[in-house]
């Protein structure tokens, strides 16, 4: 079982990384919303999937001097993402539903009318067919089938911006951990050594796990009080680079040993190249992402709690009692006897467990009457 100094150094790394994951997910975010990452991604996928090739070779821009198939095939696209109101030109949408896809498909099925317009899009109609067979002319199966094609390719285009985002946390969390100089051995270090630290830090981890952690749910049938409405949880406010720079300040409102002081800045070339390589470590356990920190948080927190202290750490123990004080215990005494004051009767209850009489304090034999 860990001891109790190892628990509370893990809770403090946990935290650290907890608030450093958080921000640098926040700034990632920002980058892929103003270069609208997600909503060319669907775009390129759905390209994709109605024209058999990526948008470089057969999208809304291939039209021009690209010849008659590429050129039909662009108003095709440019078609149905009119119907679907997605694309960077209109409204950057990042998400698009499957029922929204199968609808908008079978109406421009329903609209290609000329041979050039159907043999640029061959695999969409292929596809439409394949599935008109399988279900015997029924559209509500075609429409289902449609959507089925439709979430696998989703599939592949969240697991594409997924390497985009951590290949991007991975930078972005070693400048982070550069500008608070988060090295996690020297941050352990300090926390083995430093009691108090220790101790702030483990009441801060407590206080961002029920500040994260949602209320239970009322049960039904049993009215009570209504809940206070809940605060919002630090740096969950305002813009994501608001957001990103809440959690780097946080991290010493946190009490965590970070930073530029002068107890915490590197000293000598070989002590900065340790901390250079403690940011790089840093940045990797930041690609797990914020969620599995925070579950890892949420569980030594609760491990801490559950802990039984044993006597020797128990203030009001006779174990930590003796230690204060030896001159309790009796002289030369051993067994359950030890702890007694001395000179003390022993009590009828102990005498009896150890089947004997009880001690009595003996007086002094009275001096002899003079003749």
């Amino acid at each position: 079982m860990l001891g109790s100094q190892t628990l509370e150094v893990g809770i403090g790394l946990a935290l650290l990384f907890f608030v450093l994951a958080t921000a640098a997910s926040a700034f990632v975010e920002l980058v892929g919303r103003l270069r609208s990452m997600r909503a060319k991604d669907l775009e390129k996928a759905i390209v994709t999937m109605v024209t058999g090739a990526p948008p470089a070779a057969a999208g809304p821009g291939a039209g021009a001097g690209a010849g008659a198939g590429a050129g039909a095939a662009g108003a095709a696209v440019q078609r149905l993402t009119a119907l679907l109101n997605v694309g960077r030109a209109r409204t950057n949408a990042s998400y698009v539903s499957a029922k929204a896809f199968a609808d908008a498909v079978t109406q421009l099925l329903d609209e290609l009318e000329d041979s050039a317009a159907a043999d640029a899009v061959q695999p969409l109609l292929k596809r439409a067919d394949t599935l008109a067979r399988q279900a015997r002319g029924n559209l509500t199966s075609v429409k289902a089938g449609l959507e089925t094609w439709f979430d696998d390719a989703m599939v592949d285009v969240r697991a594409t911006y997924q390497r985009y985002a951590t290949l991007f946390v991975l930078a972005v969390g070693f400048v982070l951990a550069g500008l608070a100089n988060a090295s996690p051995v020297h941050v352990a270090q300090d926390l083995w050594k430093d009691s108090a630290t220790r101790e702030a830090v483990v009441a801060a981890a407590g206080a961002t796990v029920a500040e994260n952690t949602p209320a239970p749910a009322a049960k039904p049938g049993k009215p009570g009080k209504p809940a206070p409405p809940a605060k919002p949880a630090p740096c969950t406010q305002g813009s994501e680079i608001e957001r990103t720079a809440c959690g780097v300040d946080r991290l010493s409102a946190l009490s965590l040993p970070v930073g530029w002081s002068e107890k915490h800045r590197p000293q000598g070339f070989g002590d900065t190249f340790w901390h250079v390589i403690g940011w790089g470590v840093t940045a990797l356990l930041l690609m797990l992402g914020a969620p599995f920190w925070f579950d890892l948080l949420t569980r030594l927190v609760s491990a801490r709690g559950a802990r039984v202290k044993p006597a020797s750490e128990d203030d009001g123990s006779h174990t930590a009692l003796l230690r204060a004080d030896p001159v309790l215990g009796l002289t030369g005494s051993t067994g359950l006897t030890a702890g007694l004051v001395d000179g003390q009767p022993e009590p009828d209850w102990l005498a009896q467990a150890l089947n004997r009489p009880a001690l009595a304090l003996r007086e002094p034999p009275p001096p002899p009457a003079p003749i």
